[in-house]
Order: structure tokens, then C-alpha cells, then sequence
């Protein structure tokens, strides 16, 4: 998925436009009620993110349940939120190896995450709640919502059920 093709989604998904603070190609995606980021398309160059080269890459950073974090940046393509709070923020990929899909998942995570804070208010005691050594099953018993839904989507993407969640998310498979 690139830049534009993610542009082209979230407009569908929430009538939302990129905007540009900076004037260069580094792009807001904000909340259209309250103006707060919810996504930020940059450009940095590969080192930056652990990667060798120096070739410019485009990641999305995307606010993220705090208990996906570390989990997320295991696998190929996530890596530490660039230039944002490293424990509620990560950074991802774009044209990498992370799926379209999964990529619009946390896209759609990160949208419940930034509302208003009374729809926040049963994430956060839900990770609050929880410890640090806890099993895939006791987290996704644990979290409520996307969280546990986008667990759910890692651990099966291919079978029926990850095929109904890509249906339900973002209205059929990629």
C-alpha cells in the first residue's frame, strides 16, 4: 500500500483529506470534529528506522494499543514510532511487507484511539489492568474491540474467519 492508495481508503473511511503543516510531503490525517492526528505519513530515510541504505521510505505512524506494540514490532515492517511517544505510536512501513489490510486495521485503531476521551475510556483500563507477561489468549481476553479483532486478523488472515474480518473492516478481502 502507498501513500496515495492509503489517502484514497481513509477519504472512503472517514471523509478525511491529508493536510500538509509542514509544506513538504509529510502529511497530517486528522479527526474532522476535533483536528487531532490520528495517522502521519512521512518520509525518512532508511537508517533512521534501523534499516541499512539511505534510500527515502514512506511509513504511516498510527497510535496503537499499547499491548500490540511490542508484539507489532517483532515482525517485518513495524518499528518504533518515529518522531512520536515510542509507547503509544508506531511506525509502519508503506510498499513493505505488511499488508494492506493490516495496515487499514491500525488505521482504524488508531481513529477509536485518538476520539474523544470518553471513548477511550474503557481501552485504557483495559491495558491499564494488565500485566507485562501475559499469553495471546489472556491479552485478547483482555482487550475489547479492534485490539482483540486485529489479534485475531495476525494470528489468521487466511482462514474464514480473518476472511470475515477483512470483509467487516474494510469491506472485503485485498
Amino acid at each position: 500500500m502507498n501513500r496515495q492508495e492509503l489517502f484514497k481508503q481513509v477519504k472512503q473511511m472517514y471523509g478525511t483529506e491529508p493536510d500538509y503543516p509542514w509544506h513538504d510531503r509529510n502529511a497530517v490525517l486528522r479527526h474532522p470534529d476535533t483536528g487531532k492526528w490520528f495517522a502521519v505519513i512521512m518520509e525518512i530515510p532508511e537508517f533512521k528506522l534501523g534499516l541499512p541504505g539511505n534510500w527515502v521510505v514512506d511509513v504511516v505512524n498510527v497510535k496503537c494499543d499499547p499491548m500490540l506494540i511490542g508484539s507489532l514490532r517483532q515482525q517485518a515492517g513495524y518499528f518504533p514510532a518515529y518522531h512520536m511517544n515510542k509507547d503509544q505510536w508506531i511506525s509502519v512501513l508503506l510498499d513493505g511487507p505488511v499488508p494492506e489490510a493490516a495496515i487499514l486495521n491500525l488505521i482504524s485503531m488508531s481513529y477509536e484511539l485518538t476520539q474523544e476521551k470518553k471513548h477511550q475510556e474503557s481501552n485504557r483500563q483495559v491495558s491499564e489492568s494488565a500485566g507485562n507477561k501475559m499469553s495471546n489468549e489472556e491479552i485478547r481476553r483482555r482487550l475489547s474491540g479492534r485490539a482483540a479483532e486485529y489479534l485475531m486478523f495476525l494470528d489468521d488472515c487466511t482462514t474464514e474467519r480473518g476472511q470475515a474480518l477483512q470483509q467487516s473492516w474494510i469491506g472485503g478481502p485485498i
